[in-house]
């Protein structure tokens, strides 16, 4: 039962992650959630070493998609920053519906598709009720998280044990 909640892999950040290692085992898409994962939580403005990150990966002919639950306000232009990204706002995650969209537009299968998140409950949860392989993050400022995200970091904690 626990187990449908723990990652395939655990990282301190999206940098630390080894795409090309992933690329080998036959991951051909990235679908990456956006708050505490990618920046703080409704970041609006990506860091520079960030965009290097996903061009380079889109360079290298990864297909990469933004999954957030959030509703994308003041994010209309985050996409302007990336080369071939995709992003999808409201997700409803763990819900299956936004994976299975992303997934469509890859044109890809679950098994060949990787979900980068910093939480057990939405991303990884979510993700692998639909096969994807998932990567557990370390959140990035977790002192930005809401309330309601900060209660199950708790429970989160004592899963990971």
């Amino acid at each position: 039962m626990i187990e449908r909640f723990l990652p395939h892999e655990r990282h301190a950040s999206v940098y630390s992650i080894e795409y090309q290692k992933l690329w080998q085992c036959g991951i051909r898409g990235l679908v990456f959630d956006l708050d505490n994962t990618l920046g703080p939580h409704r970041f609006s403005e990506p860091e520079e070493k960030l965009v290097q990150l996903i061009n380079q990966l889109s360079d290298h002919k990864f297909r990469a998609a933004f999954l957030s639950n959030h509703n994308g306000q003041g994010r209309e232009h985050l996409e302007e920053h990336f080369k071939n990204v995709t992003v999808l706002f409201n997700a409803q995650k763990p819900l299956r519906d936004g994976y299975q969209k992303v997934l469509e537009l890859f044109e890809l299968k679950p098994e060949q598709t990787a979900m980068i998140g910093d939480q057990l409950f939405t991303d990884i949860w979510g993700a692998k009720r639909c096969g994807l392989y998932t990567i557990l993050v370390s959140p990035v400022a977790p002192q930005s998280d809401p309330i309601s995200i900060r209660g199950r970091r708790w429970l989160e904690k004592f899963l990971l044990r």
